[in-house]
């Protein structure tokens, strides 16, 4: 008989990115689903264990609401004590259940994310300014763009732009150009440009 391989059902653990709001939500989740639930019998942390670090980050909480630095480390300490043993559960709960999604969801735990988000178009980038450097040379200012890697800027020389359009479209292309206020020519150098001009 063919042996048929359960899908491994990962965990969220990214428990350092939640707000305090939104890891207590996900800590009581988890102790809601885990405790007493037979498809988990063996887990790696005992719950009145894990109750008393429940019960100790929520004190620590309290306590670094007056912003007082030795309460603040303390809750930060209780809260990375909670967040070993929730990861501990996470990988027990993981394996214990065995690929079955609903077993899994009754423990409390959300499912980690599986793909990339696709990546986004990037705004196009704007010349604001264009400047002689050494012979042969212009230095061109553009507007930056977050996450850029890099940008790529093209030139084109008269014989090279009437190359790319015949005689007969040369003047509608380049009215349509300036129209959307994004032309300028350099005559010194015989090189045609591509800028914002507002």
């Amino acid at each position: 008989m063919p042996i048929v391989k359960a899908p491994i059902i990962i965990p969220s653990l990214g428990f350092d990115r939640l707000t305090e709001a939104a890891f207590m939500s996900r800590v009581n989740a988890i102790e809601k689903g885990l405790d007493g639930n037979p498809a988990y019998p063996a887990s790696p942390v005992a719950m009145p264990e894990f109750k008393a670090a429940i019960s100790a980050y929520q004190a620590a909480v309290a306590a670094a609401l007056d912003g007082s630095k030795k309460a603040i480390e303390d809750r930060k300490i209780k809260r990375q004590e909670l967040t070993l043993m929730l990861r501990l559960l996470g990988h027990y709960v993981e394996s214990a259940c065995k690929g079955d999604m609903p077993t899994f969801l009754s423990s409390g735990f959300e499912v980690a994310s599986s793909g990339r988000t696709a990546p986004q178009p990037l705004v196009q980038p704007f010349i604001v300014k264009i400047e002689h450097g050494a012979a042969g040379e212009l230095l061109v200012t553009i507007t930056p763009v977050p996450n850029a890697r890099s940008y790529d800027l093209e030139s084109l020389t008269k014989a090279q732009l009437r190359d790319d359009l015949r005689d007969d479209k040369i003047e509608a292309a380049l009215l349509a150009i300036i129209r959307n206020g994004v032309l300028a020519y350099e005559e010194q150098t015989g090189v045609t440009l591509i800028s914002n001009l507002n």
